[in-house]
Parts: structure tokens; sequence; C-alpha cells
């Protein structure tokens, strides 16, 4: 293989690497009109006084089980479609031993992942059951075109995208292997074109390839992670701003705040004014008065035409 072959063949896959990338971080599915979260009272005078939307550490969900069932079900894709690999191929060498590294990897080297949760529903009562009480809680309705086109003009700069949880073994066994083989793809397709490549094991640029190869599983599983979700979850019908962060990186600062079994880290998305356009009012003791005090809170902090209504939930004390 001669030199310029060689390079041909590795910035060829490394543009359908990145190819790969910005294409699995488009949504499949369209956004609904409106998205929702679902906060306390506290929350929702914060993103409305402070302009900011916390993203909480992935690590640190109300459903513990949800980061250990992803990587188990991960792995397990993973797996399956390594053992379908001739073992001389360069996609079967750049990926003998690699989930162990890629555990490791990940525990120490991150990225880090954080994530502001949205559902497509405003009014359901398991969510009021997380954010009731006598002041009741509230679903924030944001805009999801508006979301969307700040993401796109701004946020993916900063390692930020719209994403919808997936729910359910099979359609998660799905997307992570057509992911996967889609990877591997890119290595069968270059040694298919540059034969020297297997004949060749030790060559530089067969090594550079396979890093390439190593690397887009890494980004790949990194992200469907922070989108699986077990099957018990699926009423939330939840779609999330993520958040990649290098731990080395100053900005946005992560904080802490107090949670259920340990400190919860975040980070304050700041994305303009939020484009909040509705809310519902959670189950509540007076409902009237909360909506009053609600006006006033959106009309001093300069915030027009935000839709209001009461959830249709009766309030039970």
């Amino acid at each position: 293989m001669t030199d310029s072959d060689a390079r041909c063949c590795l910035d060829e896959v490394t543009r359908q690497v990145d190819r790969l990338y910005r294409a699995m971080r488009e949504m499949d599915d369209p956004a609904p009109p409106f998205l929702f979260h679902y906060t306390s009272p506290k929350g929702l005078i914060g993103i409305v006084t402070s302009r900011t939307l916390w993203a909480s550490s992935a690590d640190c969900l109300n459903d513990s089980s949800e980061p250990k069932y992803a990587i188990g079900l991960l792995k397990e894709c993973f797996d399956e479609i390594v053992s379908t690999l001739p073992a001389d191929s360069i996609a079967a060498r750049a990926f003998k031993d690699y989930w162990a590294w890629f555990q490791k990897t990940l525990e120490k080297e991150g990225p880090h992942v954080y994530v502001f949760c949205l559902s497509e529903h405003d009014d359901l009562l398991s969510q009021w059951r997380g954010y009731g009480g006598q002041c009741g809680g509230y679903a924030v309705g944001f805009s999801s075109t508006k979301l969307l086109e700040y993401l796109r003009a701004k946020g993916r700069s900063l390692g930020r995208y719209l994403m919808r949880v997936v729910y359910g073994d099979t359609d998660q066994r799905t997307s992570a292997i057509r992911v996967f083989q889609d990877i591997v793809a890119i290595g069968n397709e270059a040694e298919e074109k540059y034969p020297a490549i297997s004949r060749e094991p030790e060559h530089f640029i067969a090594n550079e390839i396979m890093k390439r190869l190593r690397s887009a599983v890494f980004s790949e599983a990194v992200r469907l992670r922070a989108t699986f979700k077990v099957q018990a979850f699926h009423e939330e019908a939840e779609w999330r701003i993520v958040q990649f962060l290098d731990p080395r990186t100053q900005k946005p600062e992560v904080q802490f705040r107090p949670g259920s079994m340990a400190l919860t880290p975040y980070v304050a998305l700041d994305l303009g004014t939020p484009p909040i356009e509705k809310i519902t009012i959670g189950p509540t003791l007076d409902p009237v008065l909360a909506r009053q005090s609600l006006d006033l809170l959106f009309a001093k902090q300069e915030y027009s035409q935000v839709s209001i209504k009461s959830s249709d939930i009766p309030y039970r004390q």
C-alpha cells in the first residue's frame, strides 16, 4: 500500500465516522410541539428567575438501575456483532478485548453525561406524586421548535442535543446493533478497497483506522446509554436535553445539590430565555391561589403569553 493510498484510506474512514456521528444525533422522529419538565415550586422559580435549566448527572437520576441496565444491554449487542467478525479482519482486531477497556475508560475519563428530563405529557399522576404536596408541582411546557433552533445553532458545538428516550428491549437492541454494524461496515469497506490493511496489520494506517473504529463505538455507546430506560417507565414518554461534557472542561461549571441518596452533580444550561409557553399546575389544595401567584411570577420576570392550566387530577391529602 503506497503512502498516498494509505492516506486516502484513513481520510475516507475519518469522513465516514464523522458522518455517522452527525447522523446518529439527528432525531429519527419529530418532537411533539411541546415538551414538559416536571418540577417542584423551588425548581420552577429557579428556571424562571435564573433563565437556566439544571441538567443532572445521568448517574444520579431517580432510577438508579438505569446506567447499569443500559451498559449491560449494550455489551450484549456489541458482543453479538463482534462474534460474527472474521478473526483477521481489521474490525475484529480493533475490538479484541474492547469492552473491558470501554468500561474502564468511561469510568476514568468520561465524557460525563448530564440530562434535563422532559415528557410528551403534561398531566401524569406518577409525576405529580414525585412533586406533590399542598403547594403542588408544575409541568413546564417548552416549545420544541425553539429548543431545537437553539440546539442546532449553538448547542451542538457545546455537546448538547435533544434526544428521545428508547424503552423496551427490542427497540433498544435494534438501535444498538444498527449503529455497531454501521461502524463495522466502515472498517470492512476500507479493507475491501485497500486489502493491504489486512496484509500489513502493523502498518501505521491500519492502527489509526482501528483507533477511529474504537473511538466511534465509544462515542455511540455513550450516546445510547444516555437514552435507554426499562419498559416500566414508558408511560413518561421521555425526551432529554443531553449535555456531553469532557471532565477536563471548565465550562459549564459542574455544581452540586443535595440528592435523595448522595450529592447530585449538575450543570446549568444557558439557552437564552427558556422558551416556556405552557404550564400545568399539579393537583393542589388551592388551584385558584396557585394560578394567581404563577401569573404574578411570570409578569415580574417579563414572560408573556404563557398558557396556564390546572391538572385534571383531583387533589388528595
